[in-house]
């Protein structure tokens, strides 16, 4: 990752001063965050790969594993769209992503945050329908 200041991330720095907001350049603070943010989901990755072997355990077999398994995916999604979004990366080594700026923008916000909180609503439907309601959570809940 190279850490030399570009034209654009000169001018992005001198309009954040224009505007009133300190903007740090990207260093090595960004890469900390991303080896630190990386290294989190590459450790749930183990912790669910062990989840989806032993999912016929009975105490996982209720906590719905595939569903738990998406919510993973989006938080990760998430993540990779808030790295871009956020400018912890430089954009104008890659053409694509710098070229479509609106597609890490959906990313972040279409797949990884209303992604997230849909189904975390839906597991919380579940556990309302599986505690309150004292009904299991398959087939037809309506």
């Amino acid at each position: 990752m190279s850490f030399s200041l570009t034209p654009s991330e000169i001018a992005r720095v001198e309009t954040a001063e224009f505007l009133g907001i300190r903007l740090d350049p990207v260093g090595y603070v960004d890469l900390s965050t991303i080896v630190v943010l990386s290294t989190m989901y590459g450790i749930e990755l183990i912790a669910f790969c062990y989840q989806l072997y032993h999912r016929d355990y009975p105490p996982l077999k209720v906590k719905n594993v595939p569903l738990m398994f998406s919510l993973y995916f989006g938080g990760i999604v998430w993540m990779l769209g808030d790295i871009f979004t956020s400018g912890l990366v430089h954009l104008d080594s890659s053409p694509v992503l710098r070229s479509c700026k609106f597609t890490l923008i959906w990313c972040r916000v279409s797949i990884g945050a209303y992604y997230v909180t849909s189904l975390f609503a839906l597991r919380t439907y579940a556990l309302y329908h599986v505690f309150y309601l004292g009904k299991a959570f398959k087939g037809r809940v309506v």
